[in-house]
């Protein structure tokens, strides 16, 4: 007779065939995970193949390459000179200066007289970069206990410079997080009357006022009239219509870099975020037209993404401009910024395809961006 426990065993041993079998017509039914990095590069092989042709494959290699950095020095810092030496000790040139250096010879062949100058924006910021895509040290805290540099893609400052402050402006940086941009405007010689850096996203806020805390000495964003908001950058047009000098939007948007190399839920190609997705176009049309009506007459918007999408560059452009004059009857128009691209020609690759703004193309070797980035100035 078949004891006890020689029949338990004959029942486990059933029962962990059955479990196999059914794992086994799981796993085979079961489609494998679809990653956002994929599905951002299917669509982007699909829309941008169209969009630039053969030269495609050029920027796709670029995109999916290990990116150039740079380090934007903080002048508020204890010895800022001497950050810039350190800099220099590691192979770094300065974007700023490096420029003058490029121009003379390929002037002379092109037969061309003049150089382009920056605007007074540029002439306090310090922007440097390696020659190859090498990382500069993590940035230390100086003697007043604030951090040396920031780093950065060297694209990101275009937008600050397109800004073209004066003196005495107020500034309102409407989608500020993660502060970049901000403590760009900040680090440039202009006196301004006061900056806003506004950011709904709670995660992005935290961010923007680490960043602060940490480059900016105890007391000197009151001094210098930082004031740090969350509100939704669509409402700003109504709550403080006509109120600013200059505008800076630099919207959500597929942020075309990020999108090919991080699969979590920061990634807008995540499935989770789908509806996102589908209605981002629609928030960069009211981010911009708000900003249209937050700016007063005469007063600049700068508007830019970290994209290559002629639907969320030049497409919302358009797009806002006309909803803002059938809506609120406010009239733009669309400012040059052909300066900006002709002193950094030879350090970005710039576009030869946009009707209005400019877009940095990823390329090698100067893997920078994407950035697109369009002035646009109230008529009334």
């Amino acid at each position: 007779m078949e004891t006890v426990q020689g029949l338990l065993s004959r029942r486990y041993a059933r029962l962990a065939l059955h479990q196999v079998r059914y794992k086994k017509t799981v796993y085979r039914n079961r489609k494998p995970p679809t990653w956002a990095s994929q599905v951002a590069l299917d669509m982007f092989d699909q829309y941008y193949k169209r969009q630039f042709g053969t030269r495609w494959s050029s920027i796709r290699l670029a995109l999916l390459s290990e990116p150039k950095h740079a380090a934007l020095v903080n002048n508020f810092g204890h010895d800022p000179e001497a950050v810039c030496a350190d800099l220099e000790a590691l192979g770094a040139v300065d974007v700023m200066d490096g420029q003058q250096a490029l121009r003379p010879a390929r002037r002379a062949k092109r037969g061309v007289r003049g150089s382009p100058s920056l605007p007074v924006t540029a002439t306090n910021l310090r922007l440097y970069s390696m020659a190859d895509t090498s990382r500069f040290p993590p940035a230390q805290p100086d003697a007043d206990g604030i951090l040396t540099y920031y780093a950065m893609d060297a694209a990101s400052v275009l937008p600050v410079l397109a800004l073209n402050l004066n003196s005495g402006d107020i500034v309102l940086d409407m989608c500020a997080g993660p502060g970049g941009k901000t403590l760009a405007i900040l680090n440039t010689s202009v006196s301004l009357s006061g900056i806003i850096a506004n950011e709904p996203k709670s995660s992005r806020l935290k961010r923007l006022n680490q960043v602060l805390r940490l480059y900016l000495q105890r007391g000197l964003s009151v001094q210098k009239g930082v004031k740090v908001t969350s509100f939704d950058g669509c409402r700003w047009g109504k709550v403080s219509a006509n109120s600013f000098d200059r505008v800076l939007v630099d919207v959500p948007c597929t942020t075309d870099r990020h999108s090919l190399t991080h699969d979590e839920k920061t990634n807008i190609f995540h499935v989770a975020r789908a509806r996102e997705r589908t209605e981002l176009t629609d928030l960069q049309v009211k981010l911009l037209s708000s900003a249209l009506a937050a700016v007063r007459p005469g007063g600049e918007v700068v508007y830019s993404t970290c994209t290559m999408s002629q639907m969320q560059n030049e497409g919302v452009v358009y797009m806002a401009m006309e909803h803002a004059n059938q809506n609120s009857n406010i009239l733009a128009e669309v400012a040059d910024v052909s300066g900006l691209v002709q002193f950094f020609r030879n350090t970005f690759t710039f576009s030869e395809g946009c009707r209005i703004g400019a877009l940095v193309l990823p390329s090698l070797p100067n893997n920078w961006g994407p950035m697109y980035f369009c002035r646009l100035r109230r008529i009334n």
